[in-house]
């Protein structure tokens, strides 16, 4: 906030710009494979996951972070509108991994973008066909 003091008798002027602000909101979650034998059947979103760092960064300068929420979801408001990159870090499920750690989404003043970042099975080579590897410690969320 801006404080301004005025002496009685006294005037004075204050150039002040008002920013319409933006936000980002998405999730971290993890695909499991529709049906684990056939890897041509694609993947289903399952749980999210729980405090997991979220960094924003612009090229204006401006930085911000966030921790994913139970269910992986996260929200991040008052935004300069610009190019943010959304980046993910810090995370680590066996058998899984990241398909994209970095996202860039344009705001403009009044958006909300959304970024979903998705954990994918890790392939494994059996024999001449590629397929998800399994992860039982996962089974059930």
């Amino acid at each position: 906030p801006l404080r301004v003091t005025v002496a009685a008798g006294h005037g004075q002027h204050v150039d002040a710009q008002i920013v319409r602000t933006a936000s980002v909101q998405g999730d971290v979650r993890i695909y499991e494979p529709v049906r684990p034998d056939d890897p041509a059947a694609g993947l289903r979103p399952g749980g999210g996951l729980e405090g997991i760092t979220v960094e924003l960064t612009s090229a204006t300068g401006g930085y911000r972070t966030v921790i994913t929420g139970r269910n992986g979801t996260f929200v991040v408001g008052d935004l300069l509108p610009g190019i943010w990159r959304v980046t993910v870090g810090g995370v680590s499920v066996p058998f899984y991994q990241l398909e994209q750690r970095d996202i860039d989404v344009a705001l403009k003043p009044g958006d909300t973008g959304t970024v979903n970042f998705r954990m994918v099975p890790k392939a494994v080579q059996l024999g001449s066909v590629i397929q998800p590897s399994r992860s039982t410690a996962m089974r059930g969320k």
